[in-house]
């Protein structure tokens, strides 16, 4: 009986120590995620803030407040969906298997990982096979490999000669 609660113990010894590994590691990646994020944050406030700098001399411009309007909403959004990915990524959780639509997933860490990949001027590329199923997986777990996977890729290839 002794040992039964000795192994009962040390079992969930481990399953902590899992947890705090796995937590360890997804912080280790948020960071350079984030870095990607960043990026991608910023891309479209150049676009809404160079919109706001022309509207003061083309505010009778219909057509130019028109376009702005699509614009300048089209760029929120996207910064509102990067940040709500960012959380979602943070967030520890118990597995959620769902269908989910791997190369939307792939489209979204390829593109975050694009941007470290671009300073050491490595190209990031990728191509989805058209119509393809919805596998049941967990898309958080997918985006931490792909995370890993991308990071990987680009510290292990050389910076071309130029």
């Amino acid at each position: 009986a002794a040992m039964a609660i000795e192994n009962a113990r040390l079992y969930e010894n481990l399953k902590r120590q899992e947890r705090a590994t796995q937590r360890a590691e997804r912080l280790a990646s948020l960071g350079t995620l984030t870095a990607g994020l960043a990026h991608e944050i910023r891309n479209p406030l150049v676009s809404v803030k160079t919109f706001l700098q022309l509207l003061p001399e083309r505010m009778n411009d219909t057509e130019f407040r028109t376009t702005f309007l699509e614009i300048t909403t089209s760029e929120v959004e996207r910064i509102t969906r990067l940040l709500s990915q960012l959380l979602e990524f943070a967030r520890p959780a118990d597995p959620q298997i769902r269908p989910e639509d791997l190369a939307a997933i792939v489209e979204q860490m390829g593109l975050l990982a694009r941007n470290e990949a671009a300073k050491r001027r490595i190209a990031v590329d990728w191509h989805a096979q058209e119509g393809m199923p919805k596998a049941a997986v967990d898309a958080e777990q997918i985006k931490q490999v792909l995370q890993n996977l991308l990071r990987n890729a680009i510290e292990a290839t050389p910076e071309p000669w130029v």
